[in-house]
């Protein structure tokens, strides 16, 4: 696995020059992040894609999905690079017929110049992915139909802002203006049915990135990939906005094999609609 410079076209590659970076404050950021934002904060506001959401049609009556056999569902996928977090977004939405949700980075503006200076644009990118991600979930909520996301908003702010802050990348003052505008934002959210964390160790990562070949990711650094993985750690183990469900990778091989696929699936599957869903 190369140790070079930063993918050109993922945001979550590790730059050039990051080993360089100042040893952020002393001060670790907060783990407890902001939930809540005041109740008149958007009083009066005319925007319509930042109006607090009326009850969910849950709420109103009970929401059909499909066929109309089963209640409407939102399922989360997260995970570390390469964890195969699109891969199982794709075999949900076959499985069950869901609408699919997939991260799309190529249309960023600011990435070009987060590569050229890491400092000057971590915070205007990060906002940028935080705002784009928000736009996403309200395309979500607003779905008539039940649906799989790859990466949830979750992440944006726990893992790669949070990354960005520890190494120096971003200012305390920009990450916790970061923190308290994606509190703000998320509160206007409501959270995934359920939660789908897919952890796997960094080698198994490297043997996904490394199989499926794609150029910009060979640029990626172990290092960097280890980072993120304590934060996901970390992350999981108090996440507590709905279910959640861990699935390991290191022993599931759900891109080749039938029969972990199904394993998987039928999991999944019990633990949304199951009389007696399981706890893992």
């Amino acid at each position: 696995m190369s140790v070079t410079g930063p993918a050109p076209s993922s945001p979550n590659a590790f730059p050039k020059g990051a080993d360089d970076a100042p040893a952020p404050d002393e001060k670790p950021p907060p783990e407890d992040l902001p939930r809540s934002a005041p109740a008149d904060l958007f009083a009066g506001m005319e925007t319509s894609g930042w109006e607090r959401p009326g009850p969910s049609s849950e709420e109103k009556k009970e929401s059909r999905d499909g066929a109309g056999e089963r209640p409407r569902k939102y399922v989360a996928v997260a995970g570390n690079i390469g964890a195969g977090k699109s891969s199982l977004t794709e075999v949900l939405g076959q499985s069950f017929g869901w609408e699919t949700f997939y991260e799309k980075v190529d249309d960023n503006p600011y990435l070009s110049d987060f590569y050229e200076d890491m400092r000057r644009w971590s915070f205007n990118l990060q906002v940028y992915f935080l705002s784009s991600r928000f736009r996403h979930q309200r395309a979500i909520e607003q779905s008539e139909r039940s649906v799989v996301q790859d990466r949830s908003i979750y992440e944006d702010v726990e893992i790669f802002a949070r990354n960005l802050y520890e190494m120096g990348l971003m200012s305390k003052r920009d990450f916790e203006n970061y923190v308290e505008l994606f509190g703000i934002m998320t509160s206007y959210l409501r959270p995934p049915s359920l939660l789908v964390y897919l952890r796997a160790s960094v080698p198994t990562l490297i043997g996904h990135i490394q199989s499926r070949g794609r150029e910009y990711e060979s640029a990626i650094r172990i290092e960097y990939l280890e980072r993120l993985q304590k934060h996901y750690e970390r992350w999981i183990e108090r996440y507590d906005e709905g279910p959640k469900m861990i699935v390991d990778v290191d022993e599931l091989d759900f891109v080749h094999s039938d029969e972990d696929r199904r394993d998987v699936v039928s999991r999944i599957e019990s633990r949304l609609f199951g009389l007696f869903p399981d706890e893992g």
